[in-house]
């Protein structure tokens, strides 16, 4: 992502990013969800990986990388389903309801 956002010029960054999007993104996902086993990677505890993950997706969920539109993961129904499972985790509820 780093090379992706230094880039400039408007129409190089635009089309910069719509091919990470397509293909170093794509291929996170795809990797991504060969280890989710259940609600988080490892089954139904959530560990350090889930939070990992979650922090990625939310990134790219809030749309701050112009030209990645926030829809570019929900073609990965598990990992969308796993942030949807960390966010809903009470610690990690609780600690966003905090902050």
């Amino acid at each position: 992502l780093g090379a992706v956002l230094k880039v400039s010029g408007e129409d190089e960054k635009k089309a910069a990013r719509a091919q990470f999007v397509e293909t170093t993104l794509a291929s996170f996902g795809t990797c991504a969800e060969k280890h989710i086993q259940g609600p988080f990677v490892s089954g139904d505890e959530i560990g350090v990986a889930d939070l990992k993950l979650f922090v990625i997706v939310h990134a790219f969920k809030s749309g701050i990388y112009d030209h990645i539109p926030g829809t570019c993961l929900d073609r990965f129904q598990k990992l969308g389903a796993l942030y949807d499972a960390v966010t809903k985790h009470p610690k990690v509820a609780a600690w966003r309801a905090a902050h």
